[in-house]
């Protein structure tokens, strides 16, 4: 039986229902800041990405949900996104390890709203601007079409907040290709913008804005433009190096949000989120191609903005790691950082100016670090092992290192960690000594298992006094019971997972007194289809917000995905050209073919259709009859990545 409270609210569909343990410190400052259920979703991924699956769940046409998984005993709290509201507090389930059900019934109340336009300094709207609540590296957060016109409308209380608008300016993807696919560890990515944007760059801003729930703030934003450094990157005959990445670090050592990669003439250019004050330009040895890292310091504004580089070729320290008898140690890894810095005290701007390098040892032992390497004097670490035995030595940039590791002999702990019931192997399952899995940085003593479920521990020791202590190892996974097993050689461990957790509810939303800001605002802009070369503009006009958009060349056909609030009427008009698409048109709505609501004209060069349809719509599809010019299968495949609006890439980003 519902409660009287909850039978006189509206039953919420396409809710996102989210179950995160309350340790999980990083994913609840994701989702703390609330968001569209679109954007918590990429945020998710991304999670998953780095091995931090959350269990998610959608509910259905009566707003109701249920969720199985093996949770792990503790306290998971269970949060709701849903267009246009904000999830009541307190929403906690306590798992036990057994398989009792838990059962909820979560009220919406309606989100404070804060909309507004964001321009230039000539009161001119910017297109592609991140309007972001709480943190430029938030869920909740929205992107300005042509019109500039911003909402965010979800997931935020009452209270003050701090409103971030920026231009992203560093393009992660763009960095990942000249690294050749290298991880990049040391930067964010901030919500790529892939479709219109302005050239010009501008410098970021933060409003502080008291909200109430069930009202609207309106904020309008002008943002200054961004100070410029360019310059040239040559070697020491006055070549031009292309191909290198030049960053800006703020006095506090905080990177700047704009990069640059030098072009076949060496040119650099700096244009974005730069405003007054001190700056430290680097081309760090990560992005240097194999030239020592250069810094230059620069404050703005000034008379002249030119910073050129002359990068020198970097620097060799080569030698050799053995232990106690002389004997090599291979696959150690070496790490080399300039005298005098250290890494706990010092700016992350200041530490890749120094450069430093790393390098592994071959089977004879020996290594050689020949890039990121200036002149002066180095602190040379070598480690080796899971539970790693190291040490260190000063040397000078272009001598020998001969590091002696103090160990007598290695344990090696192999294994397999499969699942008990269907013996079908466990990828990234944790390893850990037994005597490591309570310290709290077990994580760095631990092996992880890859897609066979193998893992293998290399552990070096000086002598047998210590061999007990590796006897037994842990081992745990995500919805699996941790088991404590004897080392030996080829061990299969089996995992028993856990008892499937039963979360039920309903999510219910007290119905706004007035229609969401969402829906009376009509927002204006161009989405940007790319192929072979030739981009397509295609004009929207729409009260709802644009999550994603693609193109199917061999149907022939646009996706746009939408997301709106449920029990709203909305109102959808596309501009597209003839050169790109003609019709006639087919039009569905979420899978089904739309017959009403839907209207064409035409005048020379472009097709208009309008369509009326429910605010919390999730796509559309529009089919043309031709294709201008018609895409053949191979180019059509090459196609499939086009331009669309936005979506989460990242690192995080």
């Amino acid at each position: 039986m519902m409660p009287a409270s909850a039978q006189s609210g509206v039953p919420v569909k396409n809710a996102l229902v989210v179950v995160n343990g309350q340790e999980d410190l990083i994913l609840q400052s994701i989702i703390a800041t609330g968001g569209s259920p679109s954007n918590v979703r990429n945020a998710l991924e991304t999670a998953e990405l780095l091995s931090a699956f959350t269990p998610h769940v959608s509910t259905d046409a009566f707003g109701r949900f249920e969720l199985n998984e093996s949770l792990d005993p503790g306290i998971y709290n269970v949060t709701v996104f849903v267009p246009g509201f904000v999830a009541s507090s307190n929403n906690i389930v306590v798992v036990d390890g057994t398989s009792a059900a838990k059962n909820l019934t979560i009220f919406m109340q309606p989100s404070a709203m804060v909309s507004g336009r964001i321009t230039d300094e000539q009161g001119r709207p910017i297109p592609g601007i991140v309007v972001a609540a709480s943190s430029p590296h938030s869920a909740n957060y929205d992107i300005t079409m042509d019109d500039g016109v911003f909402v965010l409308d979800t997931g935020l209380k009452t209270g003050q907040y701090d409103i971030y608008a920026f231009k992203p300016g560093i393009d992660i993807a763009i960095l990942q290709n000249l690294l050749n696919n290298t991880e990049l560890g040391s930067l964010q990515n901030k919500v790529p913008i892939l479709f219109k944007t302005q050239d010009a760059g501008y410098i970021s801003h933060v409003s502080e804005v008291q909200l109430e729930q069930g009202k609207l703030t309106t904020l309008n934003v002008q943002l200054k433009n961004s100070h410029a450094i360019s310059g040239r990157v040559t070697d020491s005959a006055g070549n031009a190096v292309p191909d290198v990445a030049v960053f800006a670090f703020d006095s506090n050592g905080i990177m700047v949000d704009t990069a640059a990669i030098t072009d076949s003439d060496g040119r650099y250019t700096l244009d974005n989120d730069l405003a007054p004050g001190e700056y430290t330009i680097i081309i760090p040895s990560l992005f240097s191609k194999e030239y020592a890292p250069a810094s230059a310091a620069v404050t703005l504004p000034a008379e002249n903005n030119t910073v050129n580089f002359t990068l020198h070729k970097s620097g060799t320290i080569s030698g050799r790691v053995v232990e106690p008898n002389g004997n090599p140690v291979a696959d150690a890894t070496i790490f080399a950082m300039p005298k005098g810095l250290h890494v706990d005290d010092t700016q992350l701007a200041l530490f890749l100016a120094a450069g430093t390098a790393t390098a592994k040892t071959d089977q004879d032992g020996r290594f050689t670090l020949d890039s990121g390497i200036s002149s002066g004097t180095y602190v040379v670490t070598a480690s080796f092992g899971s539970v790693p035995v190291s040490s260190l030595i000063e040397v000078q940039a272009g001598s020998l290192a001969n590091i002696v590791l103090d160990f007598g002999e290695t344990i090696t702990i192999r294994g397999k960690v499969t699942d008990s019931s269907s013996g079908r192997p466990i990828e990234n399952a944790s390893v850990v000594p037994s005597f490591a899995s309570v310290i709290p940085s077990a994580e760095l003593f631990a092996a992880k298992t890859g897609p066979h479920g193998a893992y293998e521990l290399i552990i070096p020791i000086k002598d047998n006094s210590t061999r007990s202590l590796f006897d037994e190892v842990t081992v745990s996974a995500d919805g699996y019971k941790s088991a404590t097993v004897p080392s030996s050689a080829a061990t299969v461990i089996r995992l028993d997972k856990m008892p499937a957790t039963k979360i039920t509810g309903v999510v219910i939303a007290q119905k706004p007194l007035s229609p969401p800001v969402e829906t009376v605002l009509v927002r204006k802009g161009t989405v940007v289809f790319e192929h072979e070369g030739m981009q397509y503009g295609v004009g929207l006009q729409t009260n709802s917000r644009i999550v994603d958009a693609a193109f199917d060349p061999p149907s022939r056909s646009i996706n746009i995905s939408l997301e709106g609030v449920q029990d709203a009427s909305g109102r959808s008009e596309f501009s597209i050209p003839k050169e790109f698409m003609a019709g006639p048109f087919a039009v569905s709505l979420d899978g089904t073919s739309a017959a009403e609501g839907v209207s064409t004209a035409e005048n020379q060069t472009h097709a208009m259709i309008t369509i009326e349809h429910e605010h919390d719509l999730q796509k559309i599809t529009i089919q043309g009859t031709t294709a201008v010019p018609e895409f053949p299968l191979p180019a059509a495949i090459a196609a499939a990545g086009l331009a669309a609006i936005l979506a989460w890439k990242r690192l995080r980003r």
